[in-house]
């Protein structure tokens, strides 16, 4: 592969974990703020 295509895939895989990580964030902040609301 050229340089360049490989420069893009780590970009774009460095993206998607970025998003994932903050979407588990928010998921996790989110359950926990409705079970400290139901007590």
């Amino acid at each position: 592969m050229s340089p360049i295509c490989l420069y893009f895939i780590d970009k774009v895989w460095r993206a998607v974990e970025r998003i994932q990580c903050e979407y588990f964030v928010e998921t996790r902040q989110a359950q926990h703020w409705r079970s400290g609301n139901l007590l």
